[in-house]
């Protein structure tokens, strides 16, 4: 009964977040790119095929019931200079601005969040991004892409959810012998565009125009958080489902965040 409890307060709690973010009347699986057109290394028309992978595992203790690892071909165009894969980007052209993004916030509740997102270098692809509130880690994804001549094409996203600063789930999303075709590529013309943005955008998030993407990114962490307790406390394939649910809204509010930081070059 214990459990039963505890999975319908995470059930209802992941349902009404999602519900809220739903509500900001924002389209967080729309376009997300914010650099496109001539300067895209992706055409507009290829496709990209392969083999998604998705795996999910828990920390804290052996579930009585986990998926197992799920294998799908799948095949994708690009659109706008960009590949999607149920909603969140497989191959980009456009690459983080900075180096690195730290920006902070007190959100609606009075409460402090904090999103960081990193590349290797200004104008690569984007390799980590951690969302914090009050302190406290909630979800840390990695990302692995292979570099086609200026194109990133996704090999790897693993996203780890944290409870108490304590490692308790991850999700794995994999493409296997993914290809682009040849006809697709063009030469790339990224040079110099994140330094010159280095100079430009804004450190402080309340200056910036992100602020409610953040929030949203933030709000769907949080809904993940709470979809992996449910997850873990009663381990079940509709619980699994609710947390799947929650993972795909992150990976897309995630994304449109980072879009924005990006198309803060072109509103300078």
């Amino acid at each position: 009964m214990k459990k039963a409890g505890i999975m319908a307060a995470a059930v209802g709690g992941v349902l009404v977040t999602l519900a809220a973010i739903a509500g900001c009347g924002r389209d967080i699986g729309g376009s997300a790119t914010g650099v496109t057109g001539a300067g895209s290394p992706l055409i507009d028309g290829s496709r990209i095929r392969g083999t998604l992978v998705e795996t999910v595992s828990t920390l804290a203790s052996a579930p009585a019931y986990l998926p197992e690892p799920a294998r799908r071909d799948f095949s994708a165009v690009v659109e706008h200079g960009e590949a999607r894969l149920d909603g969140a980007i497989i191959a980009h052209g456009r690459g983080l601005p900075r180096a690195t993004s730290d920006v902070e916030f007190t959100d609606r509740e009075g409460r402090r969040a904090r999103l960081v997102a990193h590349a290797g270098a200004p104008g690569q692809a984007l390799r980590g991004f951690q969302v914090y509130r009050d302190g406290q880690l909630l979800v840390d994804v990695a990302f692995r892409w292979q570099n086609l001549n200026g194109a990133w094409l996704l090999g790897e996203r693993t996203l780890t959810v944290y409870d108490h600063g304590r490692a308790v789930l991850t999700h794995t999303r994999a493409l296997d012998g993914a290809s682009l075709a040849s006809a697709g590529l063009r030469l790339p013309s990224l040079g110099g565009t994140g330094s010159l943005a280095a100079f430009l955008l804004p450190q402080r998030l309340e200056a910036s125009s992100c602020f409610g993407e953040a929030a949203m990114t933030v709000l769907a962490a949080s809904a993940v958080g709470a979809a992996a307790a449910g997850f873990i406390a009663a381990p079940s394939p509709a619980t699994y489902l609710v947390l799947a649910g929650a993972i795909a809204v992150y990976d897309g509010a995630m994304d449109v965040y980072v879009a924005c930081l990006d198309r803060q070059l072109l509103d300078v």
